[in-house]
This record gives structure tokens, sequence and C-alpha cells, in this order.
């Protein structure tokens, strides 16, 4: 348990990804994968993300570490018409493809690039 996440997080509140802004801050930010698939967008998913019925997405749902301390959980389902291609090969517990942003802007095949 973190008493103050300040002390692991600090400040979040540029555009950084999670792993850019522990990069940063000269952090090791390293993720375990606990869901990584495609899937049948539930329902929640459809309605949130204006998706039709039966749509499918990527789900990827990991623990996130800074220095080896929990400091949060990442749930994400990216519509694969939007990154159409992107599997759970394209992610590692650590290194640059731990972070979703890099798998979709740096990944040719997602067609994706994130703006500077």
């Amino acid at each position: 348990m973190v008493d103050d996440a300040s002390k692991v997080m600090g400040e979040t509140t540029d555009s950084l990804s999670f792993t850019g802004a522990a990069v940063k801050r000269g952090q090791k930010p390293t993720a375990k994968i606990l869901i990584s698939k495609e899937i049948t967008a539930p329902k929640d998913v459809i309605e949130v993300l204006s998706l039709k019925d039966g749509a499918k997405v990527f789900h990827s749902k990991r623990a996130r570490f800074i220095d080896g301390t929990p400091a949060s959980i990442a749930n994400y389902y990216i519509p694969l018409e939007v990154a159409p291609g992107i599997s759970e090969n394209d992610f590692s517990d650590d290194g640059p493809n731990q972070s979703v942003h890099y798998v979709l802007g740096a990944c040719p095949k997602t067609g994706l690039r994130l703006a500077d």
C-alpha cells in the first residue's frame, strides 16, 4: 500500500504516457499483463465508444508499477477499427512495448501516429 501516491507517481499534469512520465522522472515503469486479448465489446463499452453491436475490441488490463511499487491498474478497450492488427504480441511487461501509447503510435501495423 502506498501512503502518498505522489511519492510514486509524481506530478501527472503533463500529456506524457505513464511510461514516458516515469522515465522522464528517472523511474523504472513496468507492467504485469492481466488481460491481453481480442473480444467482442461489452455493452457498456459499445455505449461509451459509440460502437456497433458485435464490434471487436482489443482488451488490455495491466497492473502498473514504478520502481517495483504498485501504482495503478490500466484497463483499455481499443476498437479494432481504430487499430487493426493490434494483438497480445504487441505488449510486454517492460520496455517501450509496455506502453499503450507507444504501441498505438509506433507500431506501423496500426496505422496510427500520436500527436507531438
